[in-house]
């Protein structure tokens, strides 16, 4: 285990959604954590607390380190990855990484407007995103050039919520997935894939929620 310091718990719904990119840095470096699962009438009472309460900007996941609790998505991620020890030793290349998380949430968004919504608005939300996976496979393509990771050869935050968005959509779209025209883009999805640590992972929990989504 490398965070020496106790146990770190995640809490978040069932589904791995919005905690992915996390859990799966907790599970790919051994970090010591517990997922505690909230279904909806439990989020509803965590919800209720409001400011008094668990959740940090009145939403979830929410990530415990002893005394200390952080909410926000992209803060838990880089969090967790300074626990492991996988921030970069530049500050360009720490803010390099972190350009990576916050674009795979702008893609994330436009994934979400697939889901959420109206049947209209779904079909809608499906068309725009398709068309923005399609966009932003160059930008995949440039930053990854041919390298093992983003950032080179050592792994970042952001290699961990690219796996995980990148992953979401080829489990949801298939062969319509945009992203599967670029070798460079799936040899990074595939090699990611085979991590061991990740491999169990994806495989028991990750795998089983993506046969949950009926492909678009």
């Amino acid at each position: 285990k490398i965070h020496k310091m106790g146990k770190v718990t995640l809490t978040y719904f069932g589904g791995t959604g919005r905690a992915g990119s996390t859990l799966f840095l907790l599970e790919d470096n051994k970090i010591d954590y517990e997922w505690k699962k909230l279904d909806f009438p439990a989020w509803g009472k965590v919800k209720a607390q409001g400011a008094k309460g668990l959740a940090q900007f009145g939403s979830i996941p929410v990530l415990e380190d002893g005394d200390f609790k952080l909410g926000q998505t992209t803060a838990i991620l880089t969090y967790s990855a300074s626990l492991a020890k996988l921030t970069p030793k530049t500050q360009k290349e720490q803010a390099f990484v972190v350009s990576l998380v916050c674009y795979a949430e702008d893609l994330r968004i436009a994934w979400y407007k697939c889901c959420f919504g109206t049947p209209e608005s779904k079909k809608a939300g499906t068309v725009a995103a398709l068309k923005k996976f399609e966009d932003a496979t160059q930008y995949l393509e440039k930053h990854l050039g041919d390298k093992k990771y983003f950032n080179g050869d050592n792994v970042t935050a952001a290699d961990y919520t690219m796996f995980d968005f990148l992953s979401t959509v080829d489990g949801a779209f298939g062969e319509k997935n945009p992203f599967r025209k670029s070798k460079t883009v799936m040899a990074f999805l595939e090699g990611f894939k085979k991590r061991e640590n990740i491999a169990p992972f994806y495989k028991n929990v990750f795998q089983g929620m993506l046969a949950g989504f009926i492909q678009f």
